[in-house]
């Protein structure tokens, strides 16, 4: 892609006003992530060129990843003022307007890109997702089950299918619906409950194990120590892990059941990701980054309040607070910015500081620094339940407001060794009250949460992740 950047600055250079390679430019600006030139490059290809459709729809799919969504609706708007047959701006409008929260409109863009095209497989799976925000459930069926015969490699839309199939109660074709998301996406995360899943819910672990070991996912060698673990069968879980230690050697949730067990046993286990993770947290405060942390902190906070958050999200650790969805560092806001450098410098000082301990943590640390982040705001009586990132390698958290402790520990970070719903009472924990401008940084497999305030104030961080090498992810 920084090639395909290269080659199209070329092409500009010897022809200025040649928009085909402005736009072109966009795309692979896009495609890297850098939004902001990519929007300088669709804006510049307009200008050029103010009937190009594609450039306009392009800067309007930008603008709608910035967040900027009135004027992602302008731009596509004007796509299909200029070219009233482009299936994909009405599609790509349908997504902005589904953002907003405008359900029905976004549902007529949809089906307006159907008809221009009626093989548009993601147009198919977009309807569906309103049509089930609607409440129109067999609707929504319908037409994510178009999506995948048009494109059977879809596979979010096999998740998205068995997930709506569950609420339906067709729980036997939900769970052909799951495997066919884990054959064609094993790392990734569903939101469809397998029929394991279910099992183990209702105490069948005997049952849950079988379905588990059938899967062959990260996800499900996990989980399949999880039932040998209530099963009492202590011994394969160590066989296991040894037997897996090298094709789960970047697996967090293994690495953290592994460490859990090691710890209740008295054993160690033959994973070798951080064995101790306890030992890696690292604490510092934006003190000692910058000269007016607390000026600073004012402006991103009020920068953040233009951000659109979610309500205690689907499938995400908190409760009773706001979080932002994507990831936050594609903005471009000067204080965004600022803040993602802090991060990145924090993270070359935590890697000095624990780079000569033996464990895969270290040893695989992940060549390029991508980060995703996301803001988090917690009202009164919101908490984080305990959890791990599986999908990092390294995680952190800037605080930007606390909540008075009120020497109960309300509003701290807890670091623990299991879940919640592990009943292991005695397993090594910490606990930090965090003060404003702390930045604390830890292994993502480490499980992690925070304890519930009773205080009428809002509790403001920005929470991130060191993704994990393409070789590394699982």
């Amino acid at each position: 892609m920084e090639e395909a950047v290269a080659q199209h600055t070329k092409v500009i250079a010897l022809r200025p006003d040649y928009a085909e390679a402005y736009s072109n430019l966009g795309s692979s600006q896009k495609g890297l992530g850098r939004l902001e030139e990519a929007k300088d490059s669709f804006t510049q290809a307009i200008a050029l060129r103010p009937d190009y459709a594609q450039a306009h729809s392009n800067l309007g799919i930008t603008l709608q990843e910035l967040g900027r969504l009135e004027e992602a609706e302008a731009s596509h708007t004007r796509a299909i003022t200029l070219k009233p047959d482009y299936a994909q701006a009405h599609s790509n409008l349908g997504i902005t307007l589904k953002e907003v929260g405008r359900l029905d409109e976004a549902e007529v863009s949809y089906i307006k890109a159907i008809q221009l095209n009626p093989d548009y497989a993601e147009a198919h799976s977009n309807l569906g997702i309103t049509l089930k925000e609607l409440g129109r459930l067999e609707e929504a069926e319908a037409s994510y089950t178009q999506a995948i015969a048009l494109k059977p490699d879809f596979a979010k839309t096999y998740d998205d299918l068995g997930d709506l199939l569950q609420i339906l109660g067709k729980f036997e074709d939900a769970e052909v619906r799951y495997k066919e998301f884990i054959s064609l996406a094993p790392f990734e995360e569903p939101i469809t409950k397998s029929k394991a899943s279910i099992l183990f819910a209702q105490g069948e672990f005997q049952k849950a194990l079988s379905l588990f070991d059938s899967y062959g996912t990260p996800e499900s060698r996990s989980l399949a120590l999880e039932c040998l673990h209530v099963l009492g069968k202590t011994e394969e879980i160590f066989k296991r892990i040894e037997d897996t230690a090298e094709l789960d050697d970047g697996n967090l949730r293994v690495a953290a059941f592994a460490t859990f067990i090691a710890e209740s046993q008295q054993k160690d286990t033959a994973h070798r990701f951080c064995k101790k993770p306890l030992e890696f947290v690292h604490f510092s405060n934006l003190a000692s980054k910058m000269e007016n942390p607390s000026s600073f902190i004012t402006n991103l906070v009020e920068d953040l309040k233009d951000i659109r958050a979610v309500w205690q999200p689907r499938n995400q650790s908190a409760n009773g607070g706001f979080q932002t969805e994507g990831n936050l560092f594609r903005y471009s806001n000067r204080n965004i910015v600022i803040l993602k450098e802090v991060i990145l410098n924090e993270i070359d000082v935590y890697y000095e500081k624990f780079k000569n301990q033996t464990c895969s943590f270290m040893e695989k640390w992940p060549a390029e620094k991508n980060i995703k982040g996301w803001h988090i705001m917690l009202k009164e009586q919101g908490y984080h339940h305990r959890h791990i990132h599986q999908g990092g390698w390294l995680s952190g958290v800037v605080y930007l407001k606390v909540a008075p402790s009120l020497q109960k520990n309300e509003g701290a970070i807890t670091f623990n060794l299991a879940r919640s719903d592990i009943p292991y009472p005695n397993l090594p924990t910490k606990i930090h009250n965090p003060e404003i401008g702390d930045i604390v940084l830890f292994p993502s497999s480490l499980y992690h949460g925070t304890i519930p305030f009773s205080t009428d104030t809002d509790r403001i961080v920005v929470s991130f992740d060191l993704e994990p090498g393409q070789k590394n992810r699982q």
